[in-house]
């Protein structure tokens, strides 16, 4: 009998599946925490079980809707609309502003009959005076220069190129980017690649959830040491000309992508030999012991070994 658990070769399971062996072949069963991808192939396909609405760099959910848990990944719902004009308190417009409901927040100006004296012009309608006649208003109004496009809490810069994304930040176009936020905008080819993290110099990186929140001290230290990083690198190369910027979209554990790990040894056609078990490549496709050596099993130690002859007498 050939037990194919024991080598990886001989079976396909997943490496986040057990392997069972069996008289009549063996068994690939995902390990517990693990949802199998292909039933008809059991334990061939296994992921790790996340909770996508964890964190929003998980899922792809408007932040008006309700993010669902599901065994297969997440859904999303759409929440019942809220208009922060309706509460007072939910609202920091003057008592003589009117307030207006907009998708991603809200608007205020001055009713008429009053003018708006407030001193940051990304917040209208926040300081309304009463207009008395005969009397001169204490503000000049604040006039917004044709260049500037309003959005959110900040103003996009149109002589760059920017476009208010969402209602709540400036930036480019899509297949557009730039190196940073002062420049302007220039087309680019965006090219997504997929990168493990083992090490911070050092030390040794362990994944914990504050790696994926855009807002955690631990996300933006290693996001912005992996951009200038990643950056100096590619300009030594011959690609260096044409490097623009790298965007980080998410941080997730490796679980969830499902990766193996990585082969030790050396290459030997499709295998690794292991050089700590004095293994040799053997005509490029095979790993064993050098001549003169033997070993009890795989994944034994290499030894020498003395042949001895035996005589055998036999009389009739």
């Amino acid at each position: 009998l050939v037990n194919e658990c024991g080598n990886a070769h001989l079976n396909n399971c997943s490496r986040f599946a057990e392997c069972i062996d069996r008289e009549d072949g063996y068994e690939c069963r995902c390990k517990a925490g693990y949802h199998d991808n292909n039933p008809a192939k059991p334990g061939t396909d296994c992921t790790f079980i996340i909770n996508e609405c964890e964190s929003p760099n998980l899922n792809n959910c408007d932040r008006h809707a309700k993010c669902i848990d599901t065994k297969e990944g997440y859904r999303c719902e759409c929440i019942p609309p809220y208009n922060e004009c309706k509460n007072a308190s939910a609202n920091d417009c003057d008592k003589n502003a009117i307030c207006t409901d907009t998708d991603d927040g809200y608007t205020c100006h001055c009713k008429p009959g009053f003018y708006d004296s407030g001193q940051d012009p990304r917040k209208p309608g926040r300081t309304c005076i009463a207009l008395t006649t005969g009397q001169t208003s204490q503000a000049e109004p604040t006039t917004l220069s044709p260049n500037l496009l309003p959005c959110g809490a900040e103003f996009c810069r149109l002589d760059r190129g920017e476009v208010c994304i969402g209602g709540a930040y400036c930036g480019c176009r899509p297949e557009q980017g730039r190196s940073s936020p002062t420049d302007k905008c220039i087309p680019v080819e965006k090219v997504p690649i997929e990168i493990r993290l083992v090490s911070d110099g050092s030390n040794r990186l362990v994944y914990s959830t504050d790696y994926s929140r855009p807002q955690s001290q631990h996300y933006v230290e290693i996001v912005d040491k992996f951009i200038k990083d990643l950056g100096a690198t590619i300009k030594n190369t011959p690609f260096g000309p044409h490097y623009v910027t790298t965007d980080v979209n998410y941080i997730t554990n490796p679980k969830v992508k499902n990766r193996k790990e990585e082969p030790k040894g050396f290459p030997c056609g499709a295998m690794f030999c292991q050089e700590n078990l004095g293994e040799v490549c053997i005509a490029g496709r095979l790993c064993g012991c050098p001549s003169g050596q033997k070993r009890a099993g795989p994944g034994e130690k290499c030894r020498p070994v003395n042949y001895v002859k035996f005589f055998t007498i036999i009389s009739y």
